[in-house]
């Protein structure tokens, strides 16, 4: 048979182009042979199929859908090994979901760089080819008649050892070449068992039918928290002091783009201007980084060691129950293809405003739409009461972060990693740094300005979990699977008008401390009581006991992130 007529005849062997692609790129950044006969599997399953379609037309349209689907499946895996240096994991599926329109734009802005496109072109081209050669195998062959070819080939393959095992006459080499076949047979059993768990799709499925639990859990929460022994046994206060916290809480802001931390740039000038009012505490981080899961613990009584605890109630309720009017004041957007479970928590406050209603136009939407609402608030008859300031921050993208006035770091910026695009993006992130520094300074300004005679303020602000802008490795952003310090270590500056409690705090600012015990530090510095409080979590307690501070489920921070500093 002509060659050419081999290669229609073995077309289909080519659909399997994009999943060697795949395995080539995971390999390659991420380090880790990827032989992905799990998967090729599964896709020799699929076009199998078509064996049992006698329609021509039926066949090709079949074998064209599988085809484009994994050709749609396999790009995403490889933009997304391509950035993150990880396969997709159903830890995907949260970030995805909880991705808006506005966000997944700013995300294709960020990262569909050159690169990217080059291995779109390497995907596309050759498909085309794939799918000409495909329709002529299917024409001139079907895939029966193909298949049918490819049966006798491998039944002539299999006479042939049968008659080189008949002209063995040595017993032992018998047994030899049938334990090897046996053992052949048995590795690929118990790899093909679940071959399935090892594709995007069923990650992404798996991701997203957790998604739905952790939502349904959080709906119902509410109503398990009610038999909560923390919230029933608060003591509520009635005293007629007058008390405002405001809480602001950042987006991706790690703690080394700080002035106040010793960044080589002024980028928190005005923090700076305020530094004898402030504790600037030198060793906080995030028990993750992403916004979802670091939240969850920082707004509940949620921790890395107990996750279930988050049915005991959340922030929000503790500090209603001890009598403080809530308030929820946020520029993030509310919603994604789901309610985010930072919204549904949200929801308990007395008084929720949300200035960033999301769309292609809110894509620069400036936190300082959060200034006037907070101005509001604060001017409320309310004796006591808890604002939560939910910032877009240091978001990507980061040009859209700040105002043009605000764009101020234009030179050479100090990186490992000696790219234009580095140097962009470090000087776009130090200016959103420069403009959220303005922001909360101006939120201060407020609680002065609005202040009445013995009120007792405080301000605390953080960040959900850090970024790595060029720092580390040749990257920006963050990603629990490349798991960097800067991604974890944040900002936790605590401001108070009573230079008596600074004073109280100041020797603490070098604790070992993670936000996953938020909540207790807020009920200690607002003297909430209740069955279960630990205060030895606090990072305001003097009885404060520094823990293991785990992250990724399983990590040591200070052991095995921190030390390679």
């Amino acid at each position: 048979m002509p060659f050419h007529r081999h290669l229609i005849k073995y077309s289909y062997l080519f659909l399997l182009y994009p999943i060697f692609v795949l395995s080539y790129v995971v390999s390659e950044k991420t380090g880790k042979s990827f032989i992905p006969e799990r998967i090729i599997f599964l896709h020799l399953l699929l076009y199998f199929v078509a064996y049992f379609i006698s329609n021509k037309k039926l066949s090709s349209i079949y074998v064209r859908f599988i085809y484009l689907s994994t050709l749609v499946i396999t790009f995403f895996e490889v933009a997304y090994v391509s950035i993150y240096k990880e396969r997709i994991t159903p830890s995907t599926a949260f970030i995805l979901i909880e991705t808006n329109s506005s966000e997944t734009s700013e995300y294709l802005k960020e990262y569909f760089n050159t690169e990217i496109f080059i291995w779109l072109l390497i995907l596309l081209i050759p498909s085309v080819f794939i799918l000409i050669g495909v329709n002529k195998a299917i024409q001139q062959y079907t895939l029966k008649s193909s298949f049918k070819a490819i049966f006798n080939d491998f039944r002539k393959l299999v006479l042939f050892i049968e008659s080189l095992w008949v002209r063995t006459q040595n017993t032992v080499w018998k047994k030899v070449v049938l334990g090897l076949v046996l053992f052949v047979i048995g590795i690929s059993l118990y790899f093909n068992a679940n071959h399935h768990k090892y594709h995007a799709v069923f990650q992404i499925f798996n991701g997203y039918e957790r998604y739905k639990i952790e939502v349904e859990k959080y709906k119902n929460f509410f109503a398990a928290s009610k038999k909560s022994k923390q919230l029933k046994t608060v003591v509520k206060k009635e005293d007629d002091l007058k008390e405002t916290i405001i809480i602001v809480i950042g987006e991706s802001t790690t703690k080394h783009h700080l002035g106040i931390y010793g960044y080589h740039r002024n980028t928190t000038p005005n923090l700076a201007k305020l530094r004898n009012e402030l504790l600037v505490f030198n060793d906080v981080i995030s028990p993750h980084t992403h916004t979802i899961p670091s939240l969850e613990k920082v707004l509940t009584f949620a921790t890395t060691a107990n996750p279930e605890a988050k049915e005991y109630g959340s922030l929000i309720q503790l500090v209603k129950t001890a009598g403080y009017k809530t308030y929820w004041i946020s520029n993030q957007i509310p919603v994604g293809i789901n309610e985010t479970m930072v919204s549904i928590v949200a929801k308990a406050a007395d008084y929720s405003y949300f200035t960033n209603l999301g769309g292609e136009q809110e894509l620069r939407s400036l936190d300082e739409r959060v200034l006037p609402i907070v101005a509001k608030s604060l001017k409320t008859k309310d004796t006591k009461k808890v604002l939560f300031v939910h910032l877009l921050g240091t978001h990507t993208q980061y040009k859209n972060r700040y105002p043009e006035n605000f764009n101020q770091f234009k030179d050479t910026p100090s990186t490992p990693f000696g790219t234009q695009q580095a140097f962009d993006a470090i000087n776009q992130y130090d200016n959103a740094v420069l403009y959220n520094d303005f922001v909360i300074s101006e939120i201060i300004s407020l609680l002065k300005a609005n202040a009445t005679p013995n009120e007792k303020q405080q301000m605390i602000y953080l960040s959900d979990h850090g970024e790595d802008v060029y720092q580390t490795v040749d990257f920006n952003g963050h990603s629990e699977a490349i798991g960097s310090y800067p991604m974890f270590e944040i900002p936790f500056v605590f401001w108070s008008n009573q230079k008596s409690e600074l004073e109280k705090y100041r020797s603490f600012t070098d604790r070992k401390y993670m936000i996953d015990d938020f909540i207790y530090s807020v009920a200690d510095i607002l003297s909430i009581k209740f069955e279960g409080m630990q205060s030895q979590n606090s990072i305001f307690s003097p009885n404060f006991q520094s823990k293991q501070r785990i992250v990724k489920q399983h990590i040591d921070f200070d052991v095995e992130i921190k030390s390679v500093q």
